[in-house]
């Protein structure tokens, strides 16, 4: 049981001694060609044991951060150069308040384009289909078939098996949110969860506060609700600015704030503790509602628990929303939303409706997954895979992208936002992508107003081999032209 737990205890350290050895690099202590300490001299350095370390220095080879050589030792990659980062807030918000809007894309046209047969889609919206436990799910869900068959179940509540509301609940309370099952409500998809969020805090001709750049499936909800809306800036490096928010909830009538600080779509940044609460203070302050799209924050790429708008929400006013797609796809795509004091509104409006409970089969098969351990082991394989595609693929963009483009460093999900030359349109490149079978996501597609004409969103949780890395150099070809 002790070497066990030792081990258990190393593995979640040798991300430390990777995340060292980075910064060191970054910060030019040590550079590209130079040998870095050996797994001795750095256990002694740190005081983690030489097992931890030599598992640091194996992910950072397996990223081609660092190189082994015989009889010498490891060395930094020879990396010709790094793409920048963001510049500070107050530099990128002018630039992206310059960022000339574009015509805005057709999604029915790029959606086709990117779901044909053989395309390398880094605009999907959801994870590689390699990560997703479609066997073990659809295992549970014909067991679960198979005892409906044999032992008929009472009807469940419209607002979902209670089971799973309980695990919802008791999952948020792993992250500070005091939720009990009662209050939670689960739906069929996230899309459904929104559209719920609106109707209930929301009326035709009310102005709502949104990010930009954002998650773009919610743009059809609102303007199927006549709703006008105001942007606020989300920094790929440090999120909105708390002043900023303020400024906007002071001169604005807001009815409701659509935001997503944890694992943002489609930057990959996570907001600090520090700006999360005071953004709840905020609306607060100013009578907003906030409807908070929890989508990617079991998607982190680190072992932490990550935060949420709601652990701060004394005042009742989060509209918290989520769902199990991110990690399990979007066919268990089963979704909740978390929030008391509209909770008796929402099932109104759900019976008043007619509304049929969700998929209660696939409900059950969900519970029994993750009762079972699976769901918890299959979100810490896919993390650690998840981190490494990522900065596997941040290092195949830096090292095939022009040098005047600029990259998110995502903490999260699976998302890297880049930006391009001036001169590129991100929706032709988008559309001549799919010319060479490769689905890449134009920076207009993330924004109401049709900014971010030289941007990109890019999937980067595909398998890091050498397919992707040479698609990923076409693309680099298309934003040179």
């Amino acid at each position: 049981m002790a070497n066990r737990v030792s081990t258990d205890w190393a593995m979640h350290r040798y991300q430390e001694v990777a995340k060292l050895i980075q910064e060191w690099i970054s910060l030019g202590l040590i550079k590209p060609g130079n040998r870095v300490p050996s797994v001795r001299e750095m256990s002694r350095q740190t005081g983690f044991s030489m097992v931890t370390v030599h598992h640091a220095y194996s992910l950072l080879e397996s990223e081609s951060v660092i190189e082994a050589r015989p009889r010498s030792g490891f060395y930094v990659s020879r990396i010709d150069r790094a793409l920048a980062n963001f510049p500070e807030m107050q530099d990128e918000l002018q630039i992206a308040r310059n960022a000339s809007p574009t015509q805005a894309p057709s999604l029915y046209e790029l959606n086709s384009g990117w779901r044909q047969s053989g395309v390398t889609n880094f605009a999907n919206l959801h994870l590689s289909n390699d990560l997703i436990p479609t066997k073990q799910i659809n295992a549970q869900l014909l067991r679960t078939i198979r005892e409906d068959i044999r032992y008929p179940n009472s009807p469940e509540p419209l607002e979902g098996h209670s089971e799973l509301r309980a695990i919802v609940a008791k999952r948020l309370g792993l992250r500070g949110v005091l939720a009990r099952g009662g209050d939670i409500i689960l739906t069929s998809s996230i899309a459904k969860a929104i559209e719920m969020a609106l109707d209930t805090v929301t009326k035709p001709g009310d102005t709502v506060l949104i990010e930009t750049p954002t998650y773009y499936p919610l743009f059809a909800a609102l303007q199927r609700r006549q709703l006008r809306h105001v942007e606020i800036y989300s920094h790929p490096r440090f999120g909105l600015d708390p002043a900023q928010f303020d400024y906007l909830l002071e001169n604005n009538t807001i009815a409701a704030c659509i935001l997503m600080p944890i694992s943002h779509f489609p930057t990959g940044t996570t907001y600090s503790d520090n700006v999360l609460r005071n953004v709840v203070e905020s609306a607060t302050k100013h009578g907003a509602r906030i409807i908070e799209i929890d989508l990617y924050a079991e998607l982190s790429h680190s072992p932490q628990t990550a935060s949420t708008l709601k652990k701060y929400d004394v005042a009742d006013i989060v509209t918290q929303l989520g769902s199990f797609s991110a990690g399990l796809g979007p066919r268990f795509g089963v979704a909740w939303v978390h929030d008391r004091r509209y909770r008796r509104e929402m099932l109104e409006t759900l019976y008043s409706e007619g509304a049929e409970l969700g998929n209660v089969a696939v409900q059950r098969a969900i519970v029994n997954y993750i009762n079972s351990g699976g769901y918890d082991r299959h979100l810490r394989r896919i993390r650690e895979e998840l981190g490494k595609r990522v900065r596997r693929g941040l290092s195949q963009i830096s090292q095939t992208f022009p040098s005047t483009c600029s990259i998110s460093h995502p903490s999260g999900g699976f998302m890297c936002w880049v930006r391009c030359h001036p001169g590129f349109d991100s929706l032709k490149g988008a559309r001549k992508a799919l010319e060479y079978r490769i689905g890449i996501s134009p920076g207009s597609l993330f924004s109401v107003a049709g900014s971010f004409r030289n941007f990109l969103g890019l999937n980067l949780s595909t398998p890091a081999d050498l397919h992707r890395a040479h698609m990923l150099q076409v693309v680099a070809k298309l934003i040179e032209v």
